[in-house]
């Protein structure tokens, strides 16, 4: 399954891009800083503050396909 990566989940272009790559039956992961993020067109969150080089490396951890 190919699976994506899309930072600012939150947000609405976010939330529009989870929906469609669910629609075509990729793995979502969103990344987000809000603890306590959920949406239905997500199968996972990372809570990251996306600020630092460590940072980085646990969202290229998840090895994705792609990202957004």
């Amino acid at each position: 399954m190919k699976k994506v990566i899309i930072t600012g989940i939150s947000g609405v272009l976010g939330q529009a891009l989870a929906k469609k790559y669910k629609s075509l039956g990729w793995e979502v992961i969103g990344v987000t800083r809000r603890d306590n993020y959920t949406h239905p067109n997500v199968d996972r969150i990372l809570v990251c503050q996306q600020c630092s080089l460590e940072d980085a490396g646990v969202i290229l951890a998840e090895k994705p396909t792609c990202f957004s």
